[in-house]
């Protein structure tokens, strides 16, 4: 199975047309999630954050406290 990928800016009317391709079958379901490109940024940056506390010597010794 094959995803997907369409990034658009949420317009005005906050309606988004999805146009599916026609090798899918008429009454197939599809799951449709929306993903806000700036959550997914914050994540990362989170991720990254966690990384460098991991080999912070302050930090593993608040841990280890």
């Amino acid at each position: 199975m094959a995803a997907i990928k369409q990034i658009i800016k949420v317009p005005k009317d906050h309606k988004i047309k999805i146009d599916v391709p026609d090798y899918y079958a008429e009454d197939e379901l599809l799951e449709v999630i929306l993903i806000p490109q700036k959550e997914k940024e914050d994540y990362r940056r989170k991720i990254e954050e966690l990384k460098k506390a991991a080999k912070d010597p302050d930090f593993l010794k608040n841990i280890n406290e």
